[in-house]
């Protein structure tokens, strides 16, 4: 991997594995190492794997985080961007100026060290610091103010709805109304011109719905470490959305992962983009095709191991216990069943053409990797269309 040394396994994901520790100059890094595994519904790896998708999961996220950094793409859209900030929440409109001011001159930084072709990408090093589980959940710890440290929660952005939105479930007008919508009710094909932000756990056995008030409660977040927070998601998720606008692609919703910096400033903790951006993070749409893992969602959605991973869910909530997964093999007896190869191919597709497609926009010339053949983006709608019922 780095001088023909591959460092150790530390940890192994559904998707990736984390090797390390190891040092890179005078910075403690990690290695991401991108498979073709894939999960959903945070179940852990599921019993396909998808051709060319560790190699395309680490060339889109190097590609997202060389955008990001770079103030020159930021001012390219300054004019746009300023037209949205102008939509911002009253409560966090200011801090958007002033990350916009911010990232026009200097971009956004990342965790991100060095790209390791063809499927891998050294970045710093961040401490992990797991709630412990004692009935409920203790995050005492981070009302230290941990720096070079992960934070436990996954932020969503959310540019338009769909019929299977989580939101839809919490859409009370004193909830939507803490995220700075002032609407009594939801439905299923709104659309939102400033992206709304949401928070959910990141370090929990299930992706846990989180007020902001516990958001900021749990990541030990200080009133103004918060709103940089939340304005730094809602401009990367802008500045995401004006990329694939540009291939014809709508992003619908997504997640960023942030890291505390190292160094603090007068007005608190500062933020690394963390972990990855890219298909399987972002809710995708090309023609009203989903592009992105969801099309594996709506597949799974079809059949009985999906309502059992919801009952399991219910069941390890009565029984007070995280381990809903234990409760869906061994007491339901269900697991997730094997998809058809026709559509599986059409799946794995989908991150060579993106790839693909964007790359020039980043970098000026074609990418170059080996993916073998791949399809353009009408031809990569029309083939999922063919080979799936629910998009027929």
């Amino acid at each position: 991997m780095l001088d023909n040394v591959t460092p150790p396994l530390m940890y192994r994901g559904s998707v990736k594995d984390i090797l390390g520790p190891m040092t890179i100059g005078q910075t403690e890094a990690v290695l991401f190492d991108y498979s073709n595994r894939y999960s959903v519904f945070d179940w852990g790896e599921m019993p396909d794997h998808l051709a060319f998708k560790g190699e395309s999961l680490a060339q889109i996220a190097y590609l997202f985080f060389k955008y990001l950094e770079d103030a020159k793409f930021w001012r390219e859209n300054e004019k746009e961007l300023r037209k949205k900030v102008a939509l911002a929440p009253e409560f966090i409109h200011h801090q958007v100026q002033l990350e916009l001011d911010k990232n026009l001159s200097q971009g956004v930084a990342h965790h991100l060290l060095q790209f390791l072709p063809p499927h891998s990408f050294s970045a710093k090093a961040l401490k992990i610091i797991r709630p412990k589980f004692n009935g409920t959940y203790d995050y005492s710890e981070y009302q230290n103010a941990p720096t070079e440290t992960l934070v436990p929660l996954e932020v969503v952005f959310r540019f338009a709805l769909t019929e299977h939105s989580s939101l839809l479930k919490r859409s009370t007008p004193e909830y939507l109304k803490s995220l700075g919508l002032y609407k009594s009710s939801l439905n299923g094909d709104e659309k939102f011109i400033f992206p709304v932000i949401e928070f959910f756990t990141k370090l929990e056995s299930t992706d846990r719905p989180l007020t902001y008030q516990e958001a900021k409660e749990c990541a030990g977040l200080t009133d103004q470490e918060f709103k940089i927070l939340l304005a730094k998601n809602a401009l990367c998720a802008l500045m995401i959305s004006f990329l694939f606008k540009k291939i014809g692609v709508d992003l619908i919703d997504g997640k960023f992962e942030w890291g505390f910096a190292e160094e603090k400033s007068s007005i608190g903790r500062q933020f690394i983009l963390a972990d990855s951006v890219g298909p399987d993070e972002l809710r995708l749409k090309y023609k009203d095709v989903e592009l992105s893992k969801e099309i594996l969602r709506i597949e799974y959605r079809k059949n009985k191991w999906f309502r059992d991973t919801e009952l399991a869910k219910e069941m390890a909530k009565k029984g007070n216990t995280v381990d809903w997964i234990l409760i869906c093999k061994n007491e339901l007896n269900s697991y997730p069943p094997k998809l058809d190869e026709n559509f599986l191919s059409g799946v794995s597709m989908i991150y060579r053409t993106l790839v693909v497609a964007l790359w020039p926009w980043v970098f000026n010339h074609q990418n170059n990797t080996d993916f073998g053949e791949v399809y353009g983006l009408d031809k990569l709608a029309n083939f999922l269309k063919s080979n799936s019922e629910v998009l027929q």
